[in-house]
């Protein structure tokens, strides 16, 4: 297996606690911070689309969360490590208008 020595790993949960460090997807580094990405993580806040039960809004924050506890180990049944391999970076959330779907379509393309 080929490693690429220029990504940007994400931090270590020996070295900063998992409840601490960047708020972002698997603590990994934010897009601004990289050199060049081959995978950006991009939330869409939005849930104006939905009836009766509303709050899609807050998927992309309560996936980066539970991503804290992602490892970046090994994974020997695809021969693979995928955040040492490609340079992995979140890209925050895309700004959309909540109370125009049409419009936010749009800024979301």
């Amino acid at each position: 297996m080929k490693k690429n020595k220029k990504t940007v790993q994400p931090v270590s949960g020996t070295k900063v606690p998992r409840f601490a460090g960047p708020s972002t997807f698997a603590r990994l580094p934010e897009l601004r911070d990289v050199e060049t990405c081959d995978v950006a993580i991009v939330g869409i806040p939005f849930d104006a689309g939905t009836s009766y039960r509303p709050g899609a809004r807050f998927g992309p924050q309560s996936i980066r969360q539970a991503s804290r506890h992602l490892r970046t180990n090994y994974h020997p049944n695809y021969d693979t490590e995928p955040f040492v391999e490609q340079q992995v970076a979140d890209a925050g959330d895309i700004t959309c208008n909540p109370f125009n779907i049409n419009e936010a379509i749009k800024q979301i393309e």
